[in-house]
């Protein structure tokens, strides 16, 4: 990402090309800039590096590096001038590349907020529950009316117990006129009540005390992770009475058939929006950041063997690390503030009658909770915390409780992998808020006005505050990217255009919420279930400014004024820019750190490959291919690929390739790329360069694992990986450490690649001397 500097220049991340004979004037520099469609530039430097450097440089703001935008006209030598602004080291090396992409993606410099602005709100119970309903009150836009409640002294159960017919019943002694879009609004908001909707958990009310779940409660996550924002508990053996009544019970009713036995899944994630204020200088670095950025390190990236991990795991929390990884932090034996899913299911569905999980396919139709699901704000304490390889019983022996949380989790979501069943119970948890923030939405004052007037806008200024219930992830069609939109009365109208849903998932309402302490979104989302949200602080300083003129707000202590719908969508769209930003750098160091790791050994494994449209300037450009690791989903250049015209003839129709993959870490233009080959299963005859040819190599693996036993693709794999141990200890190749080609006599540069990237032509077997 540029940066500005002085007047008509801007700062990039840039390879000081000293590898490069050519000399601009005594020390000019021909210089590539990250990202910038591979022009070039003169930077002046005069130290005497053999190597090609990372460095910071300030270039001219002409378009010329902006990847393929229209450059200054031929000749003009100013253009192509720039300045070193920071030397940094030689490509090649992990950490000089991570620093490149983390400046280049705007992930450093990180100066956070001095402790002493951070304006955190205390722990414990924040109000009574009068003030509670006070503060549901005006979440709703009913805040005038806050104060005769409260000098009745009235809460959230009282009015649930109001009389709110169609005749006015008990508005008279509050000042609202019956039929008025205010009265209809608090006529929801009381039938939610009455509903076992728990919207009194839902405002800055006094906690549930979950203390005593100490001992059920733990939480899941890599070895390496600091900061806990999500745990999880089982209560097993429960009678449905019990479970009604306990933690997480509402007063509703369980229904259906008769459970001998329930089991009680608690979902708790960390209530960062009760410690940071909506408005406050915390919570506005939050916004500028979007989210935390990670990388995972590189094992082995000096020699190619296991080794020891060179460069560990690491991050760049959104939060100041003190807080994300402490006070924050679901840290175990540390009791916290945290917002609990209730989730309420019948055992003997779950667990088979001799404690083991049943089958995923004996659990279709059967996951729904017993009662709706049920939300409130708690005070947990973690009492354990774990990992995915403990959970999944590879790493020691796990007790017999979390053996049959295992089994639960098994049962419930139909999966087996650990971090699958941590994943299916973050769903559940986001697709129980995406529905409360959108109930919230549609019962708040703001949308009583639409659908009573025709003219919305000018009822949300009487109001004085903007209708914005956070964010929804979105997705119109599987295989896309998702998108925040906005939550609005006028989103949710019934003629809105577009779909809130999201189509990968299968859910009508899907909003971030799981991960407050690492997402903005989460952030924003709790405030805005809690009825703290502003929307001048959540949104856009810019186009804050230009919709509002300023205000306080709820967070800020002033008046917040009403957002036009563009202001909104421009604020809206800023806000998906920079999560795409943030989604290409951790994209980009997962390539490139796959490619560190196996530039001395390739990675062969059974994968998929597919056709990946053109990948945008910061992903290189030009057309890339997907490539499913085992572990995730890579985007390679086709460009960098062997065979790249067979496999553009492939794929480009809409025709996938699975089977054998090999994946090779090379530098390539200053960067440490992947360059991806599909290799010949039989190794008999030549590599074929056209589609066809790779096609029916492909049917021809499908046939073959369909007609051969269950072990036949491994024991393929492993024949291929003994051929590539017997090809490396071979005669010594040409300088270089490649290999000459037999058939067309091209030096390949990669040892241990088993075709010529030239010919196709497969490596020769030649055996060391003194072997038959």
């Amino acid at each position: 990402m540029a940066t500005k500097g002085e007047a008509g220049m801007v700062t990039r991340v840039a390879i000081l090309r000293f590898e490069d004979r050519n000399r601009y004037g005594q020390h000019g520099i021909p210089t590539t800039v990250l990202f910038g469609g591979g022009k070039l530039c003169v930077v002046q430097c005069k130290s005497p590096h053999k190597r090609n450097h990372w460095a910071k440089v300030r270039v001219p703001a002409s378009g010329l590096f902006d990847g393929g935008r229209a450059g200054p006209k031929v000749g003009d030598e100013a253009a192509h001038r720039g300045e070193l602004v920071d030397l940094w080291g030689p490509v090649g090396e992990y950490k000089n590349e991570l620093r490149a992409y983390q400046w280049h993606f705007n992930i450093l410099p990180c100066k956070y907020p001095a402790p002493s602005t951070w304006a955190l709100c205390p722990e414990g119970p924040v109000c009574s529950g009068v003030q509670e309903l006070g503060a549901l009150l005006q979440g709703h836009g009913l805040g005038r009316y806050a104060k005769a409640f409260q000098d009745e002294e009235m809460d959230v159960d009282a009015l649930a117990a109001m009389d709110l017919g169609s005749g006015g019943g008990d508005l008279d002694g509050f000042g609202m006129v019956p039929g008025s879009p205010e009265a209809a609004a608090l006529t929801r908001l009381a039938d939610l009540a009455r509903r076992g909707a728990k919207p009194q958990r839902l405002g800055q009310g006094e906690r549930r005390d979950c203390t005593g779940l100490g001992g059920l409660t733990f939480s899941v996550d890599n070895a390496s992770t600091l900061d806990v924002d999500d745990a999880l508990s089982f209560e097993f053996d429960l009678d449905p009475d019990a479970a009604n009544c306990g933690p997480g019970g509402g007063g509703h009713s369980l229904g259906g058939p008769a459970a001998k036995k329930v089991v009680r899944l608690g979902v708790h994630i960390a209530d960062v929006a009760s410690r940071v204020p909506c408005g406050s200088p915390l919570y506005a670095w939050a916004r500028e950041r979007i989210s935390s950025a990670y990388h995972g390190g590189v094992l082995g990236a000096d020699d190619g063997e296991g080794g020891e991990e060179k460069d560990g795991h690491g991050s760049v929390p959104m939060l100041p690390p003190d807080l994300a990884h402490g006070a924050l932090s679901l840290n175990p034996g540390e009791p916290r503030n945290a917002v609990t899913l209730w989730l309420t299911f019948d055992q003997d569905r779950v667990l088979a009658a001799d404690g083991a999980s049943k089958g995923p396919d004996e659990f279709k139709g059967l996951t729904a909770p017993l009662g709706p699901p049920q939300l409130e704000r708690t005070r947990v304490v973690n009492g354990l915390k774990t990992t995915y390889e403990h959970l999944g019983g590879s790493q020691g022996a796990t007790s017999k409780y979390l053996a049959r949380c295992r089994q639960a989790l098994q049962g419930l979501s139909g999966c087996d992998d650990p971090q699958d069943l941590i994943a299916w119970a973050m769903v559940q948890y986001n697709a129980a808020c995406g529905e409360a923030l959108a109930e919230l939405a549609t019962s708040s004052t703001w949308a009583t006005s639409a659908e009573s007037s025709t003219s919305a806008e000018s009822d949300h200024s009487k109001e004085g505050k903007a209708p914005l219930y956070g964010f929804l992830r979105c997705q119109e069609e599987a295989k896309t990217a998702a998108q925040y939109r906005a939550v609005t009365p006028s989103a949710l109208a019934p003629s809105a255009r577009g779909n809130l849903g999201h189509a990968s998932l299968g859910l009508a309402k899907y909003a971030h919420m799981s991960s407050p302490i690492r997402r903005y979104a989460d952030l924003c989302n709790q405030h805005a279930l809690f009825g703290t949200l502003d929307p001048n602080a959540a949104l856009a300083p810019s186009a804050g400014a230009a919709a509002s003129g300023g205000g306080g707000g709820a967070g800020g202590g002033g008046e917040t004024k009403a957002w036009s719908g563009k202001a909104v969508q421009r604020a809206v769209a800023a806000l998906n820019s920079r999560v795409g930003e943030v989604a290409r750098y951790h994209a980009s160091v997962d390539a490139m750190e796959l490619a560190y790791s196996t530039r001395n050994k390739p990675l062969l494994f059974s994968g998929k490959v597919e056709w990946g449209g053109d990948a945008d300037a910061a992903g290189g450009g030009g057309p890339c291919l997907l490539v499913y690791t085992p572990k995730r989903r890579m985007r390679v250049p086709l460009h960098d690929s062997y065979f790249a015209d067979s496999m553009d003839e492939l794929l480009r129709v809409g025709d996938k390739f699975d089977g054998l993959v090999e994946l090779h870490g090379v530098l390539l233009g200053g960067r440490q790329r992947l360059r991806l080959r599909i290799p010949d299963l039989k190794g008999t005859e030549q590599a074929s360069h056209t589609g066809r040819t790779l096609a029916s190599a492909s049917k021809a693996q499908n046939n073959q694992a369909k007609s051969q036993p269950a072990a036949a693709p491994e024991a393929a794999l492993e024949a291929l990986q003994l051929t590539d141990g017997a090809a490396a200890r071979a005669a010594p190749p040409p300088a270089g450490g490649g290999w000459a080609c037999p058939a067309c006599t091209f030096e390949n540069v990669a040892p241990h690649a088993l075709a010529c990237e030239v010919c196709g032509a497969l490596k020769p077997e030649v055996p060391p001397p003194g072997l038959p």
